[in-house]
């Protein structure tokens, strides 16, 4: 083997050596803007994801304080309710027994006065007994004409009918009063039972609330952590790419040209060997 040969094929080698170089440098530049295309589609969508949970928490922060709020709210009507009701109760009480002493003083009226005009119509009866068999009438009661006289205290049936409507419009009352009472009652205890019962789904609602903030805030977390280490990995995916850039960018940009002329060397070495060759056989 010629000087000239050996020549030609370290060029060959090295004409070899750059198609390889350059096929690696084309893998690894794609291979890495791969790597990163992917990790800036999962920036996008991470940060995207970040917004949709500070919105989520936002809002799972406000309708919990609004929910705390409602029962705050429920809580003062349930007291005020109570208020209410004992205001309402008092008030019966003093309404019925006020009706109960006026019942009282009616029906010791009315007894009274029953046991008066039973009295009183016993003495007249007897006073009547003895006047007609001792009296010698002084009158004739003439044909046609009526008797004009009327007997005593003939109006007490008329006022213990007065006294007995009092009484009975009393005993009506009584009886109004102790009904609008239950009614009162019953409405009272369904309020009560309602209130109740929407202070605890409230309550329900507000934890519901309260775990939904906390997971959001824990995706949260776990997302911004995940898009800082993908934005670690893009910074070195790009420094990388510089790197590749640095090495590999004049040979990939001008690999055509520098093949051509590493071919024109080998085939002008395979020319000038050929050339000496000749020389030296035409010499001898």
């Amino acid at each position: 083997e010629t000087i000239i040969e050996s020549i030609r094929q370290t060029l060959l080698q090295e004409k070899e050596k750059e198609v390889q170089f350059k096929d690696r440098c084309v893998e690894e530049k794609h291979l890495a803007e791969l790597q990163y295309a992917r990790r800036s589609r999962e920036e996008v969508a991470l940060n995207a994801a970040i917004a949709r949970l500070a919105s989520t928490i936002q809002a799972a922060d406000s309708q919990a304080t609004e929910l705390d709020s409602q029962v705050v709210q429920l809580n003062e009507s349930l007291a005020e309710a109570a208020t209410g009701r004992t205001e309402e109760l008092e008030n019966y009480e003093t309404t019925v027994e006020e009706q109960k002493q006026q019942q009282a003083k009616l029906e010791k009226a009315i007894a009274t006065l029953k046991a008066f005009y039973s009295l009183l119509q016993r003495r007249t009866s007897k006073d009547q007994a003895a006047a007609t068999t001792t009296a010698v009438p002084t009158t004739t009661t003439l044909p046609g004409k009526f008797e004009t006289k009327k007997a005593k205290h003939a109006g007490g049936s008329g006022i213990l009918a007065i006294l007995q409507l009092l009484l009975e419009n009393c005993e009506n009352m009584l009886r109004s009063l102790q009904d609008s009472e239950q009614a009162a009652r019953d409405s009272y205890v369904l309020n009560i039972a309602e209130t109740n019962k929407a202070i605890e789904e409230t309550k329900r609602a507000a934890v519901g609330m309260a775990v939904t903030k906390t997971q959001a805030e824990s995706d949260k977390e776990t997302a911004e952590a995940r898009l800082a280490a993908v934005q670690t990995e893009m910074a070195e995916i790009d420094a990388f790419l510089k790197i590749v850039e640095d090495r590999c960018g004049w040979i990939i940009q001008n690999f055509v040209a520098s093949q051509a002329a590493r071919q024109t060397q080998v085939d002008n070495l395979k020319q000038a060997e050929l050339t000496l060759r000749t020389s030296l056989t035409t010499s001898m």
